[in-house]
């Protein structure tokens, strides 16, 4: 963990840019911030309607920096990510070059602070590309010498949380559920949201993991 922290709590009145605007955190984060000045960047059109009042930008790579640069944002909360990999869409497309992409269009603005969700266990040895392309992405954002700070939560639990979503479904097949034999340290939805906001409105900067503080089985 490496961490600079500094500076007093600043009052709102950022204009803060969201990535994965629908997805199980940004949800969380924007409900938290009323009042704020949104720019939420989703593939998903619905949220045009779901959240009037904030600033809509429909994601694709081709339109990112120019929209980017139209918003200008103080604040970058990036939230982009997949737990999959689908066709047109691989972890090196979604976990690096959205971010490198990203972060060469802020890196023309005065930007506040790039804030990045990555993964704990995201290195350079990793024994999945999923983590190994979170930490490509994480190294560059330090490289480039912008404002920043890196989250690496462990499983974060919270409502809409796509594992309840999961187990939901598959309790309706089968009243066993396998789980594999691994200890985790998930970490509540709402520290990490609170992780989030006191780096958009603090001078904290650096890479952070965060974990809940009971170390369980996947089972339980």
């Amino acid at each position: 963990m490496e961490a600079h922290a500094g500076g007093k709590e600043e009052k709102a009145g950022r204009r803060i840019l969201i990535t994965g605007a629908s997805g199980f955190l940004a949800t969380h984060l924007i409900k938290a911030l009323p009042g704020e000045s949104l720019i939420l960047v989703s593939r998903n059109p619905a949220l045009r309607y779901r959240y009037p009042k904030a600033e809509f930008i429909l994601f694709s790579m081709e339109a990112l920096a120019k929209a980017v640069k139209r918003a200008q944002p103080d604040v970058v909360v990036n939230f982009i990510g997949i737990l999959e990999e689908k066709r047109g869409a691989t972890y090196e497309d979604v976990h690096y070059e959205v971010v490198k992409a990203l972060v060469d269009a802020v890196s023309k603005l005065r930007l506040f602070k790039f804030i990045h969700i990555s993964a704990l266990g995201a290195g350079p040895h990793s024994k999945s590309r999923y983590h190994r392309t979170k930490w490509m992405a994480e190294e560059y954002i330090k490289k480039s010498g912008i404002p920043s700070v890196i989250l690496k939560p462990s499983i974060v639990l919270g409502q809409g949380q796509r594992l309840y979503k999961d187990l939901k479904v598959l309790s309706q097949f089968t009243p066993v559920i396998p789980a594999p034999k691994i200890k985790v340290q998930p970490v509540r939805v709402e520290k990490v949201i609170d992780a989030i906001k006191r780096a958009i409105y603090t001078q904290v900067t650096g890479t952070f993991e965060l974990c809940g503080e009971e170390v369980m089985s996947m089972a339980e």
